[in-house]
């Protein structure tokens, strides 16, 4: 432990610095390096690390990447079984777009929440959320829903469908 006390004593700032450079914001920065040591801790538990120095490093920046990314995207709100209000139905909440483009995207969600909601039973919709939306693996849906990965495959695969002609005829007649 003395090892990796050193290693953050040495290195945090430049790691911070790095991760900075990615991200552009310094709290962030700041935990994606506090991720890396929880990242170091739990593998030099398991294997041994030749050069931990360039392996931190290493995660830093990868970690800072993948955070990068995620920021980039943008969040995902849940499917609403009864929508009532279309000014929530927008599946894409943080819009950096003109006024234009952000009233076709709520145009756009209203359709494809309604067709959802008319199309899929409760156990698709929650498939489809938890897949797409909340980008869980087919592993964690099952156990969410404490049912067999294959029910979760066939559920999505039948949402797909169902959703693939509504969704096409919109989209072709637009």
């Amino acid at each position: 432990m003395l090892k990796t006390e050193e290693l953050y004593i040495k290195h945090h700032k430049k790691l911070i610095a790095v991760a900075f450079k990615i991200l552009n914001n310094r709290c962030d920065a700041e935990e994606v390096v506090e991720e890396a040591f929880i990242v170091l801790i739990e593998s030099l538990a398991s294997t041994s690390i030749n050069h931990p120095e360039r392996w931190l490093y290493t995660v830093t920046k990868n970690l800072a990447k993948m955070r990068y990314r995620k920021n980039q995207r943008c969040s995902p709100i849940e499917i609403d079984e009864n929508i009532q209000d279309t000014s929530s139905c927008i599946l894409y909440q943080q819009c950096f777009l003109n006024g234009e483009e952000c009233l076709i995207i709520k145009e756009n969600s209203k359709h494809i929440n309604g067709v959802i909601n008319n199309q899929l039973n409760s156990l698709q919709k929650k498939c489809l959320q938890a897949y797409y939306f909340e980008e869980l693996s087919y592993r964690e849906i099952a156990q969410q829903e404490n049912l067999s990965i294959g029910t979760i495959k066939s559920n999505l695969s039948r949402a797909k469908k169902k959703l693939q002609e509504p969704l096409q005829q919109y989209y072709k007649n637009k």
